[in-house]
């Protein structure tokens, strides 16, 4: 029998929040200079992406966000400028005795998140 972890709390509750934000830096100086956007578009690998069982749960790896349409390889994730995620978890031991001495606990969890790029906050659309 798994001896008790002195001081540990028989109920863990975990909360956690992050957000990312991507843009270029000629896009930054068209932005002073013009008012408004219009450097080149991100590449690819400078884009965020979002999803997977590490990131954001019940999604593929860059499952979230736009998708490449025709072409070579139709689906694939094209990434997004601005990237949130949330999370709540509890661990409880189960009220079954024999379970809980061996260490055996209840998990619950949930995720939300999005990815979008800088026209989604202005009612522009895309990515």
């Amino acid at each position: 029998m798994p001896a008790p972890i002195d001081g540990a709390d028989p109920i863990a509750f975990g909360l956690g929040f992050s957000a990312s934000a991507v843009r270029s830096f000629s896009d930054l100086r068209n932005l002073e200079t013009r008012g408004g956007g219009g450097g080149p578009p991100l590449r690819i690998f400078d884009r965020l992406h979002e999803g997977g069982p590490a990131r954001l749960r019940g999604f593929e790896t860059s499952g979230i966000g736009p998708r490449a349409l025709g072409g070579g390889r139709s689906g694939d994730s094209m990434g997004g400028e601005i990237s949130w995620r949330a999370e709540a978890k509890l661990s409880a031991p189960l009220p079954v005795p024999r379970l809980a001495e061996n260490g055996v606990r209840l998990h619950a969890f949930a995720n939300a998140g999005n990815l979008l790029g800088w026209g989604d906050l202005h009612g522009g659309g895309g990515a």
